[in-house]
């Protein structure tokens, strides 16, 4: 399901809050400013040019919404993480990773998943 930024901004504002009140398990200091950058960043507009390099025609399993890969990514970055396949561990096993960037928790993709985005956007139209 694609959340537009209003909606993710506002489900991510309220998450944030939440989990900033939680003392026992505090959100770490980068997730939280990554958060907040990801929260000012509104990715709606590349939603058209990103559609396009997804099949018209359902082939399987419906895609993730490329606007969460990318923001994955983004966050990916922001996090100074090195590794994919490190990263696609780290958003199963840290659910509010998966959240931040707009995935419903324990359901971010898979590391094959992120490689193939990469190759969409290298392949694109």
């Amino acid at each position: 399901m694609a959340l537009s930024h209003a909606q993710y901004s506002t489900t991510l504002s309220a998450k944030l809050q939440r989990w900033l009140r939680r003392q026992a398990r505090r959100l770490p200091e980068a997730w939280h400013e990554a958060a907040l950058v990801l929260l000012r960043l509104d990715l709606d507009p590349a939603r058209p040019l990103l559609r396009t390099l997804y099949a018209r025609g359902p082939r399987g399993r419906p895609p993730y919404d490329p606007v969460c890969v990318l923001r994955a990514f983004l966050l990916m970055l922001l996090l100074h993480y090195q590794s994919l396949p490190q990263w696609a561990t780290d958003l199963r096993t840290h659910p509010r990773l998966a959240q931040i960037a707009g995935f419903v928790p324990c359901q971010p993709p898979a590391v094959g998943t992120c490689y193939t985005f990469i190759d969409r956007l290298a392949d694109g139209p």
